[in-house]
């Protein structure tokens, strides 16, 4: 294991100074092997994409079809065919803000990059008529955009200025293996206990309250899932590890656990503010009562959205993970205990643990932590062989319900929520011949050729609607098959809206450090690892109130 780790390293700090090289000395053209030679004799087009979770296979690939498709096509005289470059860097959107307009980049590929933002910088290039125009494949970008996400796109002045890159959700991976070797699901029948005691026993319904589908067995309220805790401590199993050094990675269970009790019109309150809501109610925190909350239902408005710092989703949320941080046999020590540990040295922990008889269930991370993770999940197999081959991990379905029976009647369908801000643009400033390449490139990209080309290279979707072909599926790991099959019970969600307020205020109402933030703390983990503050106390600290709300977005109330 500490050789693995090592080896790891290694590899991280040499892949660091190659890309610090290449972006120091400016050239833009890495492609993984170097600096790439112009040809001359033919249309260059550049491209930004991020070195994040997905990688940048997908993007080889998708590169060596589109120049195979226009290869006897010319774009500029005296010239035929076309050379897509590359840079692939960890330069992030929010970096890139400023300095992307009079970049070498005609197209971008980025996460956390603040949609509004960019189009009101006027960074992107209105691609309205790429987006309705029909493709080869004789559909529209438009037409496999969800109605939700093609009002949010178009809001601001009723024109597309990108579109949705890699979809993901933040919240917790479990160890599909783990569980069934080990009967961790809740039984149907409780009459001997309260977990199934052979495989051919029937689980219960879970948090959606419906039997026969994917999250059947696992635990349907916050009480249920503390039960699971307990069972897997009895047997020696931890039930949790995420990254010690980054202090965003445990709230992505606060999201998951906090938008999927609110339900889909409670989690869309958070963007839209009720503006074209369809259910613009939802439980507040009025005060507590010997240390329970109390709650009323309320209508949220544009006016009062200060209220939605006291949902009582969120507050259960807080509880749920500060009963984890306070039960060390509940998370691996490093989690807590060495704030050196990297997301992929938790990755790597959490892929060995089993093999090492030293099983951790769950591990807090996004979705991309699959194709992050493929280094690890080689040296297993290295080390451990057939046994650390085709293991079955799966995203799990969070609770929605704080305690008692969950049945058809109560269940809570999951709110995956699409969080990352990934975006696909063009550059306002690019012109002739690579504006065009620049467009039939992103038109490529959305067609069903290039969406499977995508899925089939990183496991995951786009954050359009489209079908997979055969092929793609059977390239698929089990965990990313276990991810669509829920992503199809779930309803999806994306932090935007056509409300003016959240338009004009994007980043500081959807951030991190805005979102969870209490007094002077911007992560809970930072105050409840110190013991500085319990779940109440920092609930309280969230809140707003209504004098501050109208000094800050007082002038966008209202305006739509």
């Amino acid at each position: 294991m500490k050789i693995a780790k090592r080896i790891i390293g290694l590899t991280l700090s040499v892949c660091f100074i190659l890309s610090m090289c290449t972006f120091l000395t400016g050239c833009g053209t890495s492609s993984g092997g170097g600096a790439i030679e112009v040809d001359n004799d033919k249309t260059q087009m550049y491209v930004f994409s991020y070195n994040g979770g997905v990688g940048n296979e997908w993007l080889d690939e998708t590169i060596k079809a589109f120049e195979a498709k226009y290869a006897n096509t010319s774009f500029e005289e005296g010239k035929m065919g076309v050379q897509i470059i590359p840079d692939k860097q960890k330069m992030t959107a929010v970096s890139m803000l400023d300095s992307f307009p009079n970049s070498t980049y005609d197209i971008i590929f980025n996460e956390n990059l603040r949609y509004n933002d960019w189009a009101a910088k006027g960074n992107l290039l209105d691609i309205s008529d790429l987006v309705k125009e029909v493709g080869d494949d004789g559909k529209t970008i438009e037409s496999k955009l969800s109605d939700n996400k093609a009002a949010a796109l178009t809001a601001r002045d009723g024109k597309y200025y990108a579109l949705p890159h890699y979809e993901a959700f933040r919240g917790v991976v479990y160890d599909i293996d783990l569980f069934e070797e080990n009967n961790l699901y809740f039984a149907a029948d409780r009459t001997y206990s309260d977990f199934i005691l052979s495989s051919t026993e029937q689980r219960s319904a879970g948090p959606d309250g419906v039997v026969g589908t994917t999250d059947d067995g696992l635990p349907a309220t916050y009480e249920e899932f503390f039960k699971l805790c307990d069972y897997m401590v009895q047997k020696g199993i931890t039930p949790f590890v995420w990254s010690g050094e980054q202090n965003a990675y445990s709230e992505f269970l606060l999201y998951a656990l906090s938008e999927t009790m609110a339900g889909e019109e409670g989690a869309k309150l958070n963007y839209n503010y009720g503006v074209g809501s369809l259910d613009a109610t939802t439980n507040i925190v009025t005060h507590f009562t010997n240390g329970q909350p109390v709650v009323e239902a309320m209508t949220i408005t544009e006016e009062n959205g200060y209220l939605l710092r006291q949902t009582e989703a969120k507050y259960r949320a807080l509880e749920f993970l500060f009963t984890i941080f306070n039960k060390s046999d509940y998370y691996y020590k490093d989690s807590m205990g060495k704030l050196t540990m990297s997301n992929k040295e938790a990755q790597q922990t959490y892929v060995f643990s089993k093999l090492e008889n030293k099983p951790i269930a769950m591990l807090i991370e996004g979705t991309w932590w699959a194709k992050e993770a493929a280094d690890s999940v080689e040296l297993s197999i290295s080390a451990f062989g057939d046994a650390a081959k085709n293991r079955n991990f799966g995203w799990m379905a969070m609770p929605g319900v704080y305690s008692g029976t969950v049945d058809s009647s109560n269940g809570k369908t999951q709110v995956l929520n699409d969080c990352m801000n990934c975006y696909c643009g063009i550059n306002a400033k690019s012109t002739g011949a690579r504006l065009e390449v620049a467009k039939l490139f992103v038109k490529f990209c959305y067609s069903d050729e290039g969406l499977n080309i995508f899925t089939k290279s990183t496991g995951m979707l786009r954050g359009v609607n489209y079908e997979l072909t055969e092929d793609t599926k059977a390239n698929l790991s089990s965990f990313y098959r276990n991810l669509i099959e829920l992503r199809n019970e779930s309803v999806i969600i994306t932090p935007m809206s056509s409300s003016v307020l959240f338009i004009n205020n994007e980043t500081t109402l959807t951030a991190y450090e805005s979102y969870w933030n209490s007094d002077q703390y911007l992560f809970p983990v930072v105050a409840f690892r110190g013991g500085q503050k319990s779940a109440v106390d920092y609930f309280k600290g969230m809140a707003m109130t209504q004098q501050d709300w109208e000094a800050t977005y007082g002038r966008y109330i209202n305006q739509n």
